[in-house]
């Protein structure tokens, strides 16, 4: 599983991250299991970057309970109030920088959760890209054309994801230039070998 740091940079491309991911894939793994284990751990990371999201927010939001309790007594205290707003106004300034930071820490804590999100959703359709790949001869067999209509469909939107790769190009125009009638006759699949999704660059 890859570090949170990851998805930190702000140029992060959840297709790079992917082809990278699956480039060190044992090469014995089937990669539909591959796929499937990295989402889901992938999945489960973001909860947990979700929870502590949560939990600074929540101190985030304390401090002003904090600052507003501060000004109040200092009002209520007519001896040395100079003094003690002046300390108010100091513990407030603390208070706004440390918010502020806060603040940021948070938006970037909830970019990286994003990020996260997009490389599990990119992972979610190379898995299902590569199932119907391996499947889609079985179902021009099958001669069921609502079936055929679905699949192709389906495998337009993924090849979507992967249109400027040469390796799919080809993929792409055939699908286009085919209706459920089409049978499976001089249908090729890309080959995904060692490499597994590196159409995804």
């Amino acid at each position: 599983m890859a570090d949170v740091e990851d998805f930190s940079t702000t140029d992060f491309s959840a297709k790079a991250w992917v082809n990278a991911t699956c480039s060190i894939r044992p090469g014995e793994e089937p990669l539909e299991r591959y796929l499937g284990e990295l989402e889901m751990r992938l999945q489960l990371a973001a909860e947990d970057v979700e929870a502590g999201l949560t939990d600074r927010s929540q101190a985030a939001l304390q401090l002003i309970p904090s600052a507003v309790h501060d000004v109040l007594r200092a009002q209520g205290d007519v001896v040395g109030l100079k003094a003690k707003v002046g300390v108010t106004l100091q513990q407030l300034d603390a208070a706004r920088r440390l918010a502020a930071a806060s603040v940021a820490g948070l938006a970037e804590i909830d970019a990286v959760k994003q990020r996260m999100e997009a490389a599990a959703s990119t992972l979610k359709e190379a898995t299902e890209l590569s199932d119907l790949f391996n499947r889609i001869h079985t179902i021009f067999a099958s001669g069921d054309l609502n079936r055929i209509s679905e699949t192709l469909a389906s495998m337009r939107r993924s090849i979507s994801l992967v249109q400027d790769v040469p390796e799919f190009r080809d993929s792409q125009a055939r699908l286009q230039a085919r209706g459920p009638s089409a049978g499976k006759r001089d249908f090729r699949t890309p080959r995904l070998g060692p490499v597994a999704v590196g159409f995804l660059c």
